[in-house]
């Protein structure tokens, strides 16, 4: 009998293209309690590792991400991974940002219909309406009502660069015919993914989706990659305290002060962005990490490969290719992504809602964008006049020679061009412009 059960049960499985829900058997209780358990310290080792990187984060135990969780991973047992994800994250929104949250989903809810429900008007109705919606009037908005004191602040987090990028990357692989048309669900568990919605990652739909079906596997590479993270974070804890407070007056303590302000940038930002990878594993997502060890690189275009890969894979797509790629105008193209950067991803002046905005981070971030373009593009040339592929890699004292150019360059355009009297990342120097010259011209010898 329970055979026939079971083949009665499959066949209308097959019938219906999805599985039959079932109940929780006596066992499954167990198992909820268990994986409970294993979230919640799992969580606890993320925010552990999160008020390690900035000890300003509040430390709060996240029973409902736990809760989330479990529930995904009966969902994807029995093939409603997606509809539960979306479900969660909306509920999330709404519970967490009630005005941002409506806004959000009335946002999810036109684009949607625009793009698929419109017909051949759908692709102008979405820009039209995506750019109407999470550009155009948070900025007006706070334009028109940024002097009254009490203003609501849920149209500052509407004016969402990472919205913006998401709802691109979601148009990008639909019209290429990258996946099936998603129910609103599946899509909505993309847009508004929990750990999107508190830090922006710039991955793609196919990216999040190809790795569902695998939960809860993708959690034990979560807990690896947390392992890797809580070691950056320690070794900057470490450095806080125990680095160079200033340049000192030799060139050597100049180059020391230099390379380990550098280093410690680097290891608050990919730390920071593991986490993040952490948390969307967590979730059932397996997003590849944003950092693959750039500090090793040994060529300016190896260090633009490894470091912030996203954004990387984005400009290519959006920026790079369209323009042409390498088969014209190469150097104007990755002059242009450079450019890109800067604006789109760094100055915050897209999705801010705030214009001023462009004038503190614009200058300063293009500046960095452009040098870093000329190096990278300066590296092309030379390679092109040696007959050397764009893969190429050197080997022996070249290596050495390269990775010692690579990141000292590196790290004296960091320090030259973004130190600030208030720096925005614990490792950024706190250095005025005649500073930063005194301390070039230590290092140099001068």
């Amino acid at each position: 009998m329970a055979e026939v059960a079971a083949e009665n049960h499959a066949a209308l499985r097959g019938m219906s293209g999805h599985p039959l829900p079932v109940r929780l058997q006596r066992r499954d209780y167990g198992l909820v309690v268990a994986w409970t358990l294993l979230f919640l310290i799992a969580y606890a080792g993320l925010m552990t590792a999160h008020v390690l990187l900035d000890p300003g984060i509040q430390w709060v135990l996240p029973w409902k991400l736990a809760g989330i969780s479990v529930l995904l991973v009966f969902a994807a047992q029995r093939g409603h991974y997606a509809l539960v994800l979306g479900l969660a994250s909306m509920a999330y929104l709404l519970q967490d940002f009630p005005l941002y949250g409506l806004c959000f989903v009335m946002v999810s809810a036109v684009c949607y219909t625009s793009l698929h429900y419109a017909g051949k008007w759908g692709p102008g109705l979405f820009w039209g309406a995506l750019v109407l919606l999470v550009i155009v009037a948070p900025k007006c908005l706070t334009l028109l009502h940024g002097h009254k004191t009490g203003r609501p602040d849920w149209y500052i987090d509407v004016a969402s660069t990472g919205l913006f990028l998401r709802y691109a990357y979601y148009y990008y692989e639909w019209r290429r015919g990258m996946w099936e048309r998603p129910d609103y669900f599946k899509h909505l568990g993309y847009i508004a993914f929990i750990p999107q919605i508190i830090a922006n990652l710039n991955y793609s739909p196919s990216q999040q989706w190809n790795g569902a079906g695998d939960y809860p596997v993708v959690f034990r590479r979560g807990l690896q990659l947390l392992g890797l993270a809580l070691l950056k974070i320690i070794c900057f804890r470490l450095l806080l305290h125990f680095g160079p407070a200033d340049s000192g007056t030799t060139p050597a303590t100049a180059w020391l002060y230099v390379l380990l302000n550098y280093l410690k940038w680097f290891l608050w930002l990919s730390g920071g962005f593991d986490l993040c990878v952490v948390f969307c594993r967590f979730l059932g997502a397996d997003i590849p990490p944003n950092f693959h060890y750039p500090l090793l690189a040994t060529s300016p275009i190896e260090h633009w490969r490894r470091w912030n890969i996203f954004n990387r894979v984005l400009l290519l797509k959006f920026i790079y290719f369209p323009l042409g790629g390498s088969r014209r105008h190469r150097y104007r193209n990755v002059a242009a992504v450079f450019t890109a950067s800067a604006f789109l991803l760094n100055t915050g002046w897209l999705g801010s809602a705030d214009p001023s905005s462009i004038y503190k981070w614009a200058l300063p971030w293009l500046a960095y964008a452009l040098a870093q373009a000329g190096w990278v593009i300066a590296n092309m040339e030379w390679r092109r006049r040696r007959g050397l592929d764009s893969h190429h890699q050197p080997c022996g004292f070249a290596a050495v020679a390269g990775w010692a150019a690579t990141f000292a360059t590196m790290a004296w355009l960091h320090v030259l061009i973004l130190g600030q009297a208030h720096p925005a990342f614990p490792g950024d120097s706190i250095l005025t412009w005649p500073d930063r010259l005194h301390l070039f011209a230590r290092g140099m010898g001068l």
